[in-house]
């Protein structure tokens, strides 16, 4: 009898375990990305700013399971620093880094006149890289912009406020790319792939879920 009683004090005690580790996973963020709504300056712009589209990537956290919501709530994803690789539709990577993403809702950088020797030079402040993410709330990051009139896109980071828009080192041609999102939280890494649709006129310009085929290329 006495072991009959101990086995099921050992199988409670293991099971009261099991609930507690999977609680504790539940409330661990965990990031989803979605093709996220785009930005537009149009022609009635009081700043004079050329009419251009921004893409951009909503990264979310999501909340824990609303069966155990009333009582837990989810942790937050903190300091998130995201980086954007291009790359072809055979997969070969467009240029041999990544791009520092920029996070949309940051304040947008200041562009910092100086002087080395005779020549003036420009670089960029007040630059916020990463941002946190509570639970079941989101950010979104830029990922490329396309000027009207104009064929090429080029990668969108805080970097583009020095290059007139169009930082020369993210430019792409017309043309279809897979648009690779790294975002990295306390230690982990989440990925999701994009398809940016560049062979088309100004107004269809757009970011979409990449395919299985292609996500299959550049996640694995």
């Amino acid at each position: 009898m006495w072991i009959s009683d101990l086995l099921i004090e050992v199988l409670a005690a293991v099971f009261g375990i099991l609930i507690v580790l999977w609680i504790e996973r539940q409330r661990r963020p965990h990031l989803t990305m979605i093709v996220g709504i785009p930005g537009t300056i149009d022609e009635a712009d009081p700043l004079k700013r050329p009419v251009t589209t921004f893409t951009h990537v909503r990264i979310q956290n999501r909340n824990v399971p609303r069966l155990i919501s009333w009582v837990y709530i989810g942790e937050p994803a903190l300091s998130c620093a995201a980086w954007v690789a291009f790359h072809h539709l055979d997969g070969h990577q467009v240029f041999a880094k990544e791009m520092t993403a920029r996070w949309t809702e940051t304040p947008e950088p200041e562009v910092q006149q100086f002087k080395v020797g005779d020549t003036m030079a420009a670089r960029v402040t007040n630059i916020q890289n990463t941002v946190d993410i509570p639970p079941g709330e989101s950010a979104q990051i830029d990922v490329v912009s396309r000027i009207k009139d104009e064929e090429q896109c080029f990668g969108w980071n805080n970097e583009s406020y020095l290059h007139n828009w169009r930082h020369p080192s993210w430019r792409l041609e017309k043309g279809r790319y897979i648009a690779k999102v790294r975002v990295k939280s306390g230690g982990r890494e989440f990925t999701d792939a994009f398809l940016i649709v560049n062979d088309v006129g100004f107004d269809d310009f757009r970011l979409e879920p990449a395919s299985t085929d292609y996500r299959n290329l550049v996640l694995t």
